[in-house]
């Protein structure tokens, strides 16, 4: 009855081993240190009014922050 993995050791082998067998399992699994052994990744939304974004930047939470935080100031004005 597993619905959700975050695979974050310090051990990518073990980590790509783990997120395989969630998808083998059907289990929504987002790996820390592989951009392509998982099949769910964390995205940064930004909500205003009846708008929604969902920004993602292949793995890069920072980055996706970063972005949403330009989209933001664009809709300051």
């Amino acid at each position: 009855n597993i619905f959700l993995v975050i695979v974050a050791t310090n051990n990518e082998v073990l980590n790509d081993k783990i997120s395989k067998l969630c998808m083998n399992k059907n289990i929504l699994v987002n790996n820390i240190t592989s951009k392509d052994e998982m099949n769910l990744r964390f995205s940064a939304i930004y909500e205003k009014d009846d708008i929604q974004i969902a920004i993602s930047a292949n793995g890069n939470p920072k980055k996706a922050v970063d972005i949403k935080n330009k989209i933001k100031d664009i809709f300051k004005s």
